[in-house]
């Protein structure tokens, strides 16, 4: 239950961004990204060490700003060198 109310803050404020926020603007998907990062590490925070937890709460905020940008192909090299620097922590 815990989980869930912390889960649903997230997604409210996820909400709240798509609706009234031009959809493209690169602090948006960042800030997005990390929102829907942070979903995953409420849920392995109890199951996981906590240092995985933020490796792996890095790893996949990264690898959605990746792919992202790498559709958007502005950012392309910006997200391409924290997608390695996520790697590079995850090890």
């Amino acid at each position: 239950m815990k989980l869930a109310r912390e889960i649903f803050l997230i997604l409210s404020f996820l909400l709240i961004i798509w609706l009234f926020i031009p959809p493209f603007s690169p602090l948006i998907i960042i800030f997005s990204n990390l929102l829907i990062a942070l979903i995953f590490y409420f849920i392995f925070k109890n199951k996981l060490p906590k240092k995985i937890c933020f490796s792996l709460l890095f790893f996949i905020f990264t690898l959605l700003c990746f792919w992202v940008f790498k559709i958007l192909t502005i950012f392309n090299f910006v997200s391409l060198f924290a997608f390695v620097l996520s790697l590079i922590f995850l090890l």
